[in-house]
């Protein structure tokens, strides 16, 4: 092999490497965005109010109907 392919040799391989790692940082990146988004959506899901409570988690009563005389 000459010395010219070799440097081509290396030249792939080093830009192998920085696909392959570029590949595992996305993949790091997305699986941390998704567990994230899990954690959000189980807060949304403990925080939403009933719907028989307010805003603030008081309960409401019914409402009061009026009659017209």
């Amino acid at each position: 092999m000459s010395s010219g392919s070799q440097f081509v040799v290396a030249a792939y391989a080093v830009i192998l490497f920085a696909l392959v790692m570029y590949m595992v940082i996305v993949a790091m990146k997305s699986a941390r965005i998704g567990r994230e988004v899990e954690l959000l959506t189980r807060i949304i899901e403990r925080n939403r109010p009933d719907d028989t409570a307010d805003a603030d988690g008081q309960d409401v009563p019914p409402p009061v109907k009026v009659v017209d005389e």
